[in-house]
């Protein structure tokens, strides 16, 4: 089939750009190709006659040959896509229910209603999956909707690329709630219907993946496109993703697999290998790939022709030098980033500095295209990354390229990561003020990275919340990084309130809640173990539509872990709480463990993809032990591993069901009876009537007789002592007032009957089905968390726990000290000695040495078995072997104690414990002084090398509020103003170095204003296309008002008052020869800065008003060190000049604004008033005037654009009307 451009360009006569253009923008995009196509049939005719009538060039053109020459290009595009199939000839009222549809899905994605967007899907199908968003109230409902809708919405009649419109929009709508699990079966139901999926349709299912941090999900998805249909931005994509997450790895790979594909790289995929070999620290890779990106973009630029070759190379190049930069700061080069990063900013300054409030809607919804991630992320991609275009009623998906502004914010902020990361407060606050000063505002990014590290250091809520104002005070917005960042802030201060107003907020910044979201609501919730609020936010979540994912069960069931931890916490604290009616205990658990099993049967029957995990099967297994639900933990071991269990169990609960996990067989071969020993059983039951130390030896006896019986094993042993526990064990109550042991936050309840399943008999939380997909491995950690659920609720079940250890054993797995702790502590309950004793002897001669947590648990044994004299006689003998008692040891022996009524070993343990506390306070006084000289040696290392002591809040207070880039009021310039320092610095060194009285006379300290007097801008010459061409003839200026003055000028481009006192504190004061004056013009800058986040002129009014102080002290500070080293001379202070609202970059006299007053003369007024009064506090070394009014106009209205051309810095004929203010006073200190 010939391409369409082709087939359109042969029936119209047009040529493909235009014809393309015609169909871009016509309403539908199908009916005008339909109609285009319609020609066809006289489409050579047409053409033929349309070439005789063309003049002999173009009609050359219009030739066979000259037509296959134009269709060259065209045809190798075909190659790296499929050929579309023209749209059917198809009425259009006939395709109207279709184009209706789209209106309706499209609106509803554009108000973020993603949710209904499925919704409307899900019934143009007829699929009763339209329940889950919406559509009906149950079942039955949702079927009658789903019919009427197939009825008025003909599905099953429309042409596949009408259906693939559909489908792409709904997909965009999976893609922003972060749903990969409804993506993905999307994309199966377009497979089944013969829908064409496009790259569209691909990117989606790839972005929802890494909306939740699951890159490798997303390669796998990646992977199972077929070859043929695989495209560079995809890969592309997945690599920023990687890139933006710090997966080294998955991004390896992605990018191994697009080279075995051996498809054509473009300048943004060789950007992210930029990047990912940045991170992964070989510069190498990542300057090769640079250089063939820069190669790949000068050809597209070639390519395009034209006045796109004259656009692309920026766009290319500024994504380039972002991505090394980006490559640099990951690699831990920062001061090679930064240095990068000037480049940048240099190359790019024409577009520089820019209004915050205008990046800020520039920016809006725009994302930072794929390239460099606007913020470092640690949680996953951005749903809203990638901006959506709505071409032809939303069947097209476009990208919304970043611009160069954007591409150097997100340079910028990377560096501020890195230097974050690995803690290095002087480069994050280098890259942040040099952004500054060159006029590049902070964007969301740069928020959320100072965000992260805020809640880093553990500022709290409080400060995040100052953090959001400030960024809405610039005129931005909070994005969904905003708000999960918020969400954490919540769930660390564990409030829900503040939780609940922030999610509810969340639609007015039009942002709208994704998984991510919920599951942060969900951990506010479960940080406090609420399980009513947990339960709440999880249907709330259900209701949205999302179904479950990993991080939502584990969620819950940390909720569980919460809400036990603080049941104990509450008896520990309190003697009302712990008297508490025991069955409203038992009614609590019973109920924790409803709702346990409701979330985990949800969970599975609601996601079919929820993968079943180890580490998420023990939690479970922890979740439901610490609810004394012991039930389900067996039901849980035998259905997964099919381990058998103690016959009185094995009985109640069955044998394991068929069918049942590959573990099965293997752990089913060993068989739990064994031969028992009568001396075993006797030992047992006579230890429990008899006390002190010669029960204690009884006991022993036994068991010895009993471990020798012939035939009897280790474990046959075991298994004989665990069941033959009897009803003289440990009462609870007893255990509840008393337990010192690591058991105590679940003292045994009354167990509730095993669950019933549907056939009457006992079933698992989980169904065979769910265990065969997730094919468990039995390892160690699952057994223990079994066994330590079985030893907490008593005796009862210690035949389950020593089973379990058998099983263990019998699957080729070794118990480790872990396993024998949690049995040794069970054996309290049952006051089984003997039992614990031997649990100690097989587990040394197993080469398993105990640790303090298995001597405590066998202390608190021997004392509920024996009492608290066999137990004090038991810790003397582990003292003598190398124990080193603990405060479990003591707490132990004093609950004991206090039990039994024995005063002398509770005064001792009393002592023993005071003392203890001593040590823990003596060695948290040494830590701590330990700390505080590290903090010290290394503030003194760094005020030796010039740099501000490290301290995280600096790199906060380096971008957080329009004038907090300079708390610090010492700062230092940037690297290639320093070069300009270290060139005035010389100057100075060389005037000193002449004979007394023959250095300078006069000295001019302040900025770009100053800096014309040079001759200069940013040290470069004014003839320099790069300088501001006002500065040019200003030298002549200097040298016929002040020459015989023999004057110096000490003074760079874009100073403010911070940095200026930085340069008078590090050499820019003569040593030796000292002027007689010491002019000063400094803090127009500030103003600049101030004034970038207000929106409007009153806004801007204040934020400069507030800032005053702060500039007006430092304005101080810089006369006080100007008196300090020279004390002979007289400063003369300069009033802060007008200036209007633009840049400050000169350029053409329209491109400034010359209105006079601008938002500035209040502040200028003031802050010049302010200065006059401090002059006047020292007039034999102070003077000041103000020379503002020789560039207004009459009336004192409007600056005259002949002395300002950009309305900011004096022209030489402005430099003329200035000296003729400021010379008399100069002269006049000078003459003194």
């Amino acid at each position: 089939m010939q391409s369409l451009a082709a087939l359109v360009r042969r029936g119209t006569g047009a040529q493909p750009a235009a014809a393309c253009n015609r169909a871009a923008s016509a309403p539908w995009t199908w009916e005008t190709l339909r109609q285009g196509l319609s020609s066809l049939a006289t489409g050579a005719d047409a053409a033929g006659q349309q070439a005789a009538t063309l003049p002999p060039a173009a009609a050359s053109a219009a030739s066979p040959a000259a037509a296959q020459q134009q269709r060259r290009p065209l045809q190798q595009q075909q190659r790296q896509r499929p050929r579309p199939t023209p749209l059917p000839d198809v009425a259009a009222e006939e395709r109207a229910p279709a184009l209706q549809l789209r209106r309706q899905m499209g609106a509803a994605l554009a108000e973020q209603r993603y949710a209904e967007v499925l919704r409307l899907l899900y019934a143009s199908e007829g699929s009763t999956r339209v329940q889950l968003f919406g559509g009906g109230e149950g079942p039955v409902a949702a079927a009658g909707a789903a019919a009427a809708a197939a009825q008025n919405y003909p599905a099953a009649a429309w042409h596949p690329y009408d259906r693939a419109a559909l489908f792409d929009c709904a997909l965009r709508a999976c893609a922003l709630r972060a749903d990969p699990d409804e993506a993905r079966r999307l994309v199966a139901r377009m497979w089944k219907r013969q829908v064409p999926v496009g790259l569209s349709a691909s990117l989606s299912v790839l972005q929802a993946h890494c909306a939740l941090g699951q890159r490798r999900e997303a390669l796998a998805f990646l992977r199972r496109i077929p070859t043929k249909r695989q495209r560079a931005p995809m890969f592309t994509w997945l690599m920023a993703a990687c890139n933006d997450a710090g997966d080294v790895a998955v991004g390896h790979e992605v990018l191994e697999l697009f080279q075995r594909r051996q498809l054509a790289p473009d300048a943004r995929l060789l950007a992210e290998a930029v990047r990912l070999h940045g991170a992964g620290g070989d510069l190498a890779a990542a300057e090769a790939a640079l250089a063939e990106g820069r190669a790949a973009a000068a050809a597209a630029a070639a390519a395009a022709g034209g006045d796109g070759a004259a656009a692309l190379p920026g766009a290319a190049e500024a994504r380039l030098h972002a991505a090394w930069v980006g490559a640099l700061a990951k690699a831990g080069r920062l001061e090679e980033a930064v240095a990068a990063l000037e480049a940048m900013l240099d190359e790019f300054s024409s577009l520089l500095p820019v209004e915050v409030s205008v990046a800020a809607r520039d920016s809006d919804g725009s994302g930072s295209g794929g390239s460099a991630s606007s913020s470092d992320t640690s949680s996953g991609e951005a749903p809203q990354r990638l901006a959506w275009g709505e071409a032809g009623g939303g069947g097209v998906q476009q990208r919304r390229e970043p611009s160069p502004v954007h591409l150097m914010q997100a340079a910028r902020n990377a560096v501020l990561a890195a230097a974050r990361e690995r803690g290095d407060a002087a480069a994050g606050k280098h890259a942040a003020s040099l952004a500054t000063m060159r006029g590049l505002p902070p964007d969301v990014g740069t928020y959320n990275g100072l965000l992260r590290a805020s809640l880093a250091h553990g500022d709290g809520l409080q400060a995040v919340l100052e953090g959001v104002e400030e960024l809405r005070r610039l005129g931005m917005r909070p994005d969904w990084q905003t708000y999960a960042l918020l969400l954490r802030a919540c769930q660390t201060e564990r409030d829900v309130a503040a939780a609940h107003e922030v999610f509810d907020g969340m639609p007015a910044d039009g942002v709208q809640p994704t998984r991510l979201h919920y599951n942060a609501c969900l951990s506010v919730h479960a940080a406090g173990g609420d399980l009513q609020g947990t339960g709440e936010a999880y249907q709330r979540m259900r209701a949205a539509g999302f179904p479950p994912d990993a991080l939502t069960l584990k969620t819950l069931l940390e909720a569980v872990r919460q809400w036990a931890a603080l049941e104990v916490e509450a008896r520990s604290a309190s003697e009302e709480a712990r008297q508490e009616a025991r069955s409203e205990r038992v009614h609590q658990r019973q109920e924790a463990s409803q709702l346990l099993h409701a979330w985990v049967g949800d969970a599975f029957e609601a996601s079919r993809d929820l993968a079943l995990t180890p580490g998420l099967f023990t939690a479970m297994l922890h979740a439901h032990s610490l609810c004394g639900d012991v039930w389900s933990v067996l039901l849980l071991m035998r259905d997964a591993f099919g381990v058998r269990l103690s016959p009185p169990t094995e009985r109640l609960l069955g044998g394991p069901p068929a069918g049942g996990a590959p573990a099965a067989a293997a752990c089913a071969k060993q068989a739990l009876g064994g031969v028992a020993t009568a001396a075993a059983v006797t030992a047992a039951s006579a230890e429990r009537g008899i006390g002190g130390a010669a029960a204690a030896a009884a006991g022993e006896a036994a068991a010895g007789e009993a471990a020798a019986a012939p035939g009897a094993g280790e474990l046959d042993t075991l298994q004989v002592m665990a069941s033959s526990s009897s009803s003289s064990g440990a009462s609870a109550a007893e255990l509840e007032a008393a337990a010192g042991g690591p058991e105590e936050a679940a003292a045994p309840l009354p167990l509730p009957p095993p669950p019933a399943g549907d056939g009457g008999g006992p079933s698992g939380p989980l169904s065979a089905a769910t265990l065969r997909r997730a094919a468990l491995a039995p390892s160690p950690r699952i057994f223990n968390a079994a066994i330590s659920a079985c030893t907490r609720v008593g005796h009862r079940h210690m035949a389950d726990a020593v089973a379990l250890l058998r099983g263990m054993l019998a699957g080729g797995l070794s118990p480790d000290v872990h396993t024998y702790t949690s049995l040794i502590a069970g054996c309290a309950y049952g006051r089984q000695a003997a039992l614990a004793r031997e649990l100690l002897r097989q587990m040394q001669q197993r080469g398993i040495q105990p640790t303090a947590w298995t001597y405590n648990a066998l202390l608190n044994v021997e004392c509920w078995t024996y009492g608290v004299d066999a137990g004090a006689a038991l810790l003397r003998s582990l003292v003598a072997q190398g124990m080193q008692p603990d405060r479990a040891t003591w707490n132990t022996l004093l609950a004991s104690a206090r039990h039994f009524k024995h005063a002398g070993i509770a005064e001792m343990a009393l002592a023993e414990l005071h003392d203890e506390e001593q040590r823990e306070e003596e060695a948290a006084a040494a830590a701590a002084a330990a700390a505080e000289e590290r903090a010290q040696e290394a503030a003194a290392a760094a005020a030796a090398a010039g740099e501000p002591a490290p301290d995280h809040p600096a790199l906060l207070a380096a971008l957080l509020g329009c004038n907090l880039a300079l708390a610090a009021p010492l700062k230092k310039p940037t690297a290639r103003r320093g070069e300009c320092f270290d060139l005035m610095k010389g100057e100075i060194a060389a005037a000193d170095k002449k004979p007394a009285n023959k250095g300078y006379g006069v000295l001019f300290y302040g900025d770009s204003i100053f800096e014309s007097l040079r001759g200069t801008d940013k040290c470069r010459s004014c003839d320099n296309i790069y300088s501001r061409s006002s500065c040019k003839g200003v030298p002549d200026v200097l040298k016929k008002y002040f020459g015989r003055m023999n004057p110096g000028v000490m003074s760079m481009s874009m100073d403010q008052t911070a940095n200026l006192l930085w340069r008078l504190d590090n050499g820019q004061i003569p040593a030796k020869n000292k002027p007689r004056v010491a002019v000063l013009h400094i803090g127009t800058n500030d103003f600049t800065n101030c004034a970038w986040g207000a929106k409007n002129q009153r806004q801007k009014e204040a934020a400069l008003n507030k800032e005053l102080p702060g500039i007006l002290g430092r304005i101080k500070d810089a006369v006080a060190l100007m008196r300090k080293g020279m004390p002979n001379a007289r400063v003369v202070v300069l009033g802060i000049l007008p200036r209007g609202t633009g840049s400050g970059k000169g350029g053409p006299a329209e491109a400034n604004s010359v209105d006079w007053p601008s938002h500035y003369a209040k502040a200028t007024a003031a802050l010049n008033k302010e200065l006059g009064k401090f002059a006047s506090t020292d007039k034999k070394h102070l003077s000041f005037v103000d020379c503002g009014g020789v560039f207004l106009g009459r009336n004192g209205k409007g600056i005259q654009r002949a002395l300002m051309t950009d309305a900011v810095h004096p022209t030489k004929a402005g430099w003329e009307a200035l000296a003729k203010c400021l010379a008399p006073v100069v002269e006049a200190a000078y003459k003194g």
